[in-house]
């Protein structure tokens, strides 16, 4: 997102040393206003953005305190190139036994850990700012295996005017079926997805993070041009319904 001078609030305020901060995703950012006429304008390409399960870079400091400092993550390298057995071996190994914490793990546990702080803040305030009014969800790298983020996602499209992109690379992920479901409460949930021809496979280059980062976010354009399609789409089909005249 930096890369594409997109600005972002993350939930943590400060530069140097970022502290853990739920009040940033209360604020937003606009241009300086005109002194004359008092108007301000928002910035164009602006996003809130939640780490429900935290972040490798998070860390708990002294004061019980959480922190945002990227670490050096050269030990992980070797941890993701072996085998399981390897990897259990090194979990357990004192070089590893002095890494902080960084977020929850995909263990039984992990939905007891996210009614701890600051998960708990985290989760509280995404499913407030899904039911806000003209609300834009894009959903890149889940593929909604955890039910307790699930259900607020679901949960947040009873919002008449929430309109969720779904980022798939996987075109017979079985996501794909529980949009269609998604569906059935109105044209509200969508999918970006590679259409793979008769005969080939999927190349999993395309609909990727990386693909909709490079190629599709920077122009914020479609949006309006969305828009404009789907205000077609409802004239067309009041004039498709209307009476005919004899």
């Amino acid at each position: 997102m930096e890369e594409l001078g997109i600005q972002y609030f993350d939930g943590f305020s400060g530069k140097a040393n970022s502290r853990f901060d739920p009040a940033v995703y209360g604020l937003d950012v606009y241009y300086p206003g005109d002194v004359a006429e008092g108007r301000v304008r928002r910035f164009d390409k602006f996003l809130q953005f939640y780490k429900l399960h935290g972040s490798i870079h998070w860390r708990m400091d002294e004061a019980d305190r959480f922190r945002a400092q990227h670490q050096d993550l050269a030990f992980a390298q070797a941890y993701r190139a072996a085998e399981p057995k390897g990897k259990a071996a090194m979990l357990v190994s004192a070089e590893f036994d002095t890494i902080e914490s960084f977020g929850i793990l995909p263990t039984c546990q992990k939905f007891t850990q996210t009614l701890d702080m600051p998960y708990a803040h985290l989760f509280r305030l995404f499913h407030a700012r899904l039911n806000q009014p003209q609300t834009f969800l894009i959903v890149a790298g889940y593929g909604f295996g955890d039910d307790h983020v699930t259900r607020i996602i679901e949960t947040a499209l009873m919002n008449p005017s929430l309109v969720m992109l779904i980022v798939e690379p996987n075109p017979s992920a079985p996501i794909i079926e529980r949009v269609k479901r998604y569906q059935s409460l109105g044209q509200r949930a969508f999918v970006l997805s590679e259409r793979v021809e008769a005969g080939r496979g999927c190349s999993y280059k395309l609909a990727t993070f990386a693909d909709f980062a490079q190629n599709v976010m920077p122009d914020v354009k479609w949006l309006d041009d969305y828009k404009r399609l789907r205000a077609f789409e409802d004239q067309l089909k009041k004039a498709k319904d209307g009476p005919v005249e004899a």
